[in-house]
């Protein structure tokens, strides 16, 4: 049973974002090996998927931190530096069934990192935790779905994680 079916907040963000991403994974590799299974769990996953696109994006397809799925609405409206990875998850399922809104979304969210105030957007505060995540989740999509103006977008917040390169080589040591 995956969320939204009693899950009062789904953390689209670090570590919680796993749980799409690896409800996915399960879904993929069932569709390959278990027909039977990937039937059954193909429901549960699309209502997922699509409470999140209904909830927990903004008007440039990029996600927010924290939904309730249950009440239909946003907790934290900060976003989620890992909106690349839960897209990646979005992405898979895209691949196997061939649900063309599940590409659309990751369309879109590429396309509004061409947005100016997400060129030197604040993931995480401007850590290079939150660059990092976010330049990673668009590299996998941009790998698959090379849109204009994500090369720049790339490239610039690459630069940015440099910037604060140490002399050691350590970009951001904890």
């Amino acid at each position: 049973r995956p969320p939204p079916s009693d899950a009062t907040r789904l953390r689209l963000d670090d570590h919680s974002c796993e749980l799409i991403s690896g409800l996915t994974e399960v879904y993929v590799t069932c569709h390959f090996a278990d027909k039977e299974k990937a039937a059954a769990y193909r429901e549960p996953i699309h209502t997922m998927l699509d409470r999140i696109l209904e909830l927990g994006v903004n008007e440039d397809g990029l996600m927010y931190d924290t939904i309730d799925p249950v009440a239909g609405e946003v907790v934290k409206q900060a976003l989620t530096d890992n909106w690349g990875y839960n897209y990646n998850a979005f992405y898979a399922v895209y691949q196997v069934d061939g649900e063309e809104k599940y590409r659309d979304a990751v369309l879109k969210a590429l396309r509004g990192l061409r947005e100016p105030k997400y060129l030197v957007y604040p993931w995480e505060g401007w850590g290079s935790d939150g660059i990092d995540a976010s330049v990673e989740g668009a590299s996998n999509l941009y790998n698959r779905e090379p849109v204009e103006g994500v090369d720049l977008w790339l490239d610039t917040n690459i630069l940015r994680m440099l910037s604060v390169q140490q002399e050691d080589g350590v970009i951001d040591g904890w």
